[in-house]
């Protein structure tokens, strides 16, 4: 089973690996652009400045239909061309954002966890309100502790609001069915105890 290698997005330090990772990975983005032109029917063009060849590497081969789509894209205002466009400098920025993002909601997380573990130990006995506690923590449980009260009231009236819209659930028979209705522990079922004649 082939190993899976995540992508750390970092510079490559070793020149042989970075050199064999440029060539693959340039490989993979002109047959991505080849797909996408013949599948959906769009004009895309690439144009790279490696470090391993002189000049630039244009795809497709054809200069002139890269020169074409390069005065259409300059033509087009700069709201309009700018509108999809993103820089290695926008690249970093959207991900420092969504790793700051990612953080934060962590922090939220593990605080909600420290107070949970704080009020079972003040339920517990094991940490004293009163002595242990400084008042941000204070101050921080007795938050929780309004918020736990409030969703128990929130859930009791629930309780309270279905138990009323439903009635409990009967089942019907004839008074008379259970009069004249005997269990036979032989047979395992009901016998009437009127008999025919």
């Amino acid at each position: 089973m082939p190993k899976c290698y995540r992508n750390n997005n970092e510079y490559i330090e070793k020149a042989t690996e970075r050199k064999a990772t440029y060539n693959k990975r340039k490989k993979g983005l002109t047959a991505k652009l080849d797909q996408i032109t013949t599948l959906c029917g769009v004009e895309a063009c690439a144009i790279i400045n490696g470090p391993y060849k002189p000049g630039y590497e244009v795809w497709p081969n054809d200069h002139e239909v890269v020169r074409s789509l390069l005065i259409k894209f300059r033509s087009m205002s700069v709201m309009d061309r700018s509108k999809h466009m993103e820089n290695k400098t926008m690249y970093l920025e959207n991900r420092i954002k969504k790793l700051e993002d990612r953080i934060k909601k962590q922090m939220t997380l593990n605080r909600g966890l420290e107070m949970d573990n704080l009020m079972s130990d003040c339920l517990s006995g094991q940490v004293s309100v009163a002595d242990d506690l400084d008042i941000p923590k204070k101050q921080a449980i007795s938050s929780l502790a309004d918020q736990n009260v409030m969703e128990i009231d929130e859930r009791l009236q629930l309780m309270e609001n279905q138990g009323a819209s439903e009635e409990p659930e009967t089942s019907w028979y004839p008074t008379d069915w259970f009069e004249d209705y005997n269990w036979n522990p032989i047979r395992g079922d009901g016998a009437s105890s009127s008999k025919t004649t």
